[in-house]
Order: C-alpha cells, then sequence, then structure tokens
C-alpha cells in the first residue's frame, strides 16, 4: 500500500510539473525537435512533463536606442551624425525564435542596426537637409516588417542630429602629426562633438520635453535594467 502510495504522489508531482504560465506580454514556444514548434498564447497552459524545451517570446513594444554608425550626407552634401530611437516588437514568433536559435541575440541587435543604418542612408541621401531629413524620418518610417527576424519595425524616431563641419586639420596633416599633437587634436573633436551633443539633447528638451524625458527613462533603463522584470510597459514609460 505504502509503495502505491508513492508512486502516486510521483505521478501527481510529475503532472503537475507540466502546468505554466504565459504572461501576457509574452508567448510561450516549446520546441519539440528541430523542426516542430509549438507556440502558447498568455494563460495557463500544461505539456508533457520534461518534453521539449519552453521558452518564453516578449511580444511587446521594445526600444532600441542606435547611434550611426556612419556619417549621412543630404542629397545637396550636408554631413550628419544621428542618433535614432526604434520602436520594434515580435509580430511572427517562430521566425524571431528560430533566428535567434541559429545566430542569438548579439546578431539580432547587429541586424536591427544595419537595416536600420540603411534606411537611414537611403532617406539622407534622398533629402535637401536636415530638416528635411527629420520629416521624412516621422512621416515613412512606420510600420516596416523585417520578415527575414518576425519583427515590425513600429517607429523609428530621431533623437539627434549633429551637424558634422569640415575637418580644419586634413587627413593628409594627420600623418604627420606627432603622438602627443594627434592625441591633443584627437581630445579637441571629442570634446566639440560631446559640446554638439549636449547642445542637440537641450534642443530636443525645449522642443518635447515629454518625449526627452522618455528617451532618457530608455537610455538609462538600458544601462540599468538587470531583467525585462524591471521594464514596465512602453506606454506606462511613456505617460509616468
Amino acid at each position: 500500500m505504502r509503495n502505491y502510495l508513492i508512486i502516486l504522489l510521483a505521478v501527481i508531482f510529475a503532472a503537475s510539473s507540466g502546468f505554466f504560465v504565459v504572461d501576457q506580454r509574452e508567448v510561450g514556444i516549446v520546441k519539440e525537435n528541430s523542426k516542430q514548434l509549438q507556440i502558447y498564447a498568455p494563460g495557463l497552459h500544461w505539456k508533457i512533463p520534461f518534453w521539449g524545451e519552453l521558452t518564453f517570446i516578449y511580444t511587446n513594444l521594445r526600444s532600441s536606442y542606435l547611434a550611426s554608425s556612419q556619417l549621412l550626407h543630404t542629397a545637396t552634401g550636408q554631413t550628419f551624425s544621428t542618433n535614432v530611437v526604434v520602436n520594434w516588437q515580435v509580430v511572427k514568433p517562430e521566425v524571431y525564435f528560430m533566428y535567434l536559435n541559429v545566430n542569438g541575440v548579439k546578431n539580432l541587435d547587429i541586424q536591427i542596426a544595419s537595416v536600420v543604418s540603411n534606411k537611414l542612408v537611403n532617406l539622407a541621401n534622398k533629402s535637401s537637409s536636415l530638416s528635411d531629413f527629420e520629416e521624412r524620418i516621422n512621416s515613412q518610417l512606420k510600420n516596416i516588417p523585417e520578415s527575414e527576424l518576425g519583427i515590425n519595425f513600429v517607429n523609428i524616431g530621431l533623437a539627434v542630429a549633429t551637424p558634422v563641419a569640415e575637418s580644419a586639420v586634413p587627413v593628409d596633416g594627420l600623418k604627420t602629426m606627432s603622438l602627443e599633437s594627434a592625441f591633443s587634436f584627437a581630445q579637441q573633436i571629442k570634446q566639440q562633438a560631446d559640446e554638439k551633443q549636449q547642445q542637440e539633447q537641450e534642443k530636443l528638451r525645449e522642443k518635447d520635453s515629454k518625449f526627452y524625458d522618455y528617451f532618457m527613462k530608455i537610455y538609462n533603463l538600458s544601462n540599468s535594467a538587470e531583467s525585462k522584470s524591471e521594464v514596465p510597459p512602453l506606454n506606462q514609460l511613456y505617460a509616468n
């Protein structure tokens, strides 16, 4: 009798271990083999215990703060650098999951940055000025599907655009500089860039203080948050 009771308890424990809850901001994916995936909507579910690997995919809106990796040029020859806030979300969890499974999170970030960078370059080349570039971003870079990644770029918004002046020292002149002079010149460039960035941020604060606060919250969370549980939904982040 005692053995039967032990077996019964073991069966009950094993069966109960198959229950799991999918959060409202996620979907659950169980990888049963290399090709077959089972997707679970938010709610309480049960699967065969210890069968298949359960992964949770966050489907709510996310934001990435990206600095352009190259200088942009308008159609009239104006050169500038830019930082943008990219709002995106997973729309095809199975595609997104398989991409991560093969390539990893780091490559996903690189791919997102590459796609956004290409769009910025193309848009800049069609723009007559910085203000025209900003207007084109606000009107054109919305609801862009990226089927290879299983995501959708909901919105790409301009955070900072900094005009770049011609260097006071020709490139050939840099080759003949001493190490001390080159280092001093590099410090001057960095100081000027920091000052321009600060000026652009102040302009952004004056233009739209609510969006500036929203941008700074995202920036600070990207440096301090240790898990997704510490990041509130973006609609709450923008409202608070």
